[in-house]
């Protein structure tokens, strides 16, 4: 499970950070017994094969354009 980077918070929960370019992406909902609760700015950013993605109910913040992606 290493195709993103996370970081942990003060409040002992996980932040994802950045996730590698992949087509279908299901966030865990808890890492390393830490409960997934925010999505960073900018983590999906030009993830330009993105088709899907499963959010668990444990994110309760998603960062400003966590999911930007810029056509030209």
């Amino acid at each position: 499970m290493k195709d993103f980077n996370y970081s942990l918070l003060d409040d002992g929960t996980i932040k994802i950070t950045k996730y590698e370019v992949s087509a279908n992406i299901e966030i865990p909902s808890v890492i390393n017994g830490k409960n997934v609760t925010t999505i960073d700015d900018l983590a999906f950013a030009w993830c330009y094969t993105l088709e899907s993605i499963t959010i668990p109910n444990s994110v309760t913040t998603i960062g400003n354009d966590a999911f930007l992606i810029v056509y030209h």
